[in-house]
């Protein structure tokens, strides 16, 4: 008995290629090409936003947003916004930017600037260069130089290879002493008339800084604990009167 030897079967050329390529051979046109989207660019951070703080350092920021420091711009406190518009009557425009210093530092001579209306937000301590540390020398931004870049500094020293997205580095002296950068602008302050407007600094005389009480240190991560979800409405019982 012959056996012939079987020869493999050969499928269309046109099952073999990706559907793109077989409508090439098979005369009809290719069907258009997706374009891959780009990535979306990288936003820059904003050190002047502390809204770019908070997904690092939620809890902080949430007592930022409910302090005074939060509210220095004359437009958010009625009580200093009052006491300005009084002084520039009596002792001219220059004034606002003098105000300016302390209550709206990282932009002085801008005062209705978006980065004066932040009030004395993170930049205007932790992004600094160096303070002029000497006792009763000048006030407010006139004492600071601001830092090139994005390196923000704190109380602590922070290993400058730390995934961040600011620069890091060692600790700031005139935040670990607790006061230095504090009295920059609430150590006494004299109006024209030479009556002290703000004594803070006079008052304070014990050896401990200002933050050991308007900045205790606590314990734990700078990450808020995650909210509980909110419970969702309760339908009342068929009958039962609406709460």
């Amino acid at each position: 008995m012959n056996h012939t030897p079987l020869r493999p079967r050969v499928a269309p050329l046109a099952l073999l290629l990706p559907p793109s390529r077989a409508a090439t051979t098979s005369g009809a046109p290719p069907p258009p090409l997706t374009p891959r989207p780009e990535p979306a660019p990288s936003v820059a951070l904003d050190p002047d936003g502390p809204s770019a703080c908070d997904s690092c350092h939620v809890v902080v920021v949430e007592e930022w947003r409910a302090s005074m420091h939060a509210r220095a711009h004359h437009d958010a406190d009625p009580l200093y916004g009052a006491m300005r518009r009084l002084r520039m009557g009596r002792e001219g425009e220059a004034l606002a930017a003098r105000c300016a210093q302390c209550h709206g530092p990282r932009a002085p001579e801008r005062p209705d600037s978006a980065a004066a209306r932040v009030g004395v937000g993170c930049a205007a301590c932790h992004l600094v260069a160096s303070v002029d540390m000497a006792d009763g020398a000048r006030k407010g931004a006139h004492a600071v130089r601001w830092a090139d870049g994005l390196t923000m500094r704190g109380p602590h020293d922070v290993d400058a290879q730390a995934p961040a997205p600011h620069g890091v580095g060692a600790a700031a002296p005139w935040l670990t002493d607790g006061r230095t950068m504090c009295l920059k602008c609430h150590q006494a302050t004299q109006n024209a008339a030479g009556v002290d407007t703000c004594t803070t600094g006079t008052e304070h005389t014990g050896a401990e800084g200002c933050a050991s009480c308007h900045m205790p240190a606590g314990v734990g991560a700078p990450r808020a604990p995650p909210r509980p979800a909110t419970p969702p409405p309760q339908t009342p019982a068929r009958g039962a009167p609406p709460v």
